[in-house]
């Protein structure tokens, strides 16, 4: 399953550094939330 991603291209079809991806997967990570109606994150 993948839970994060980012494309490695800006919108005008150039490669993103590594710092500015790193910098998008990092804020989806720290916004992600498992879905309250996922049995095994409830469990913990």
């Amino acid at each position: 399953m993948r839970v994060f991603g980012t494309p490695r291209h800006d919108a005008s079809g150039n490669l993103k550094p590594r710092w500015q991806v790193r910098r998008e997967l990092d804020a989806q990570a720290g916004a992600w939330r498992p879905e309250p109606r996922c049995d095994r994150c409830r469990q913990f």
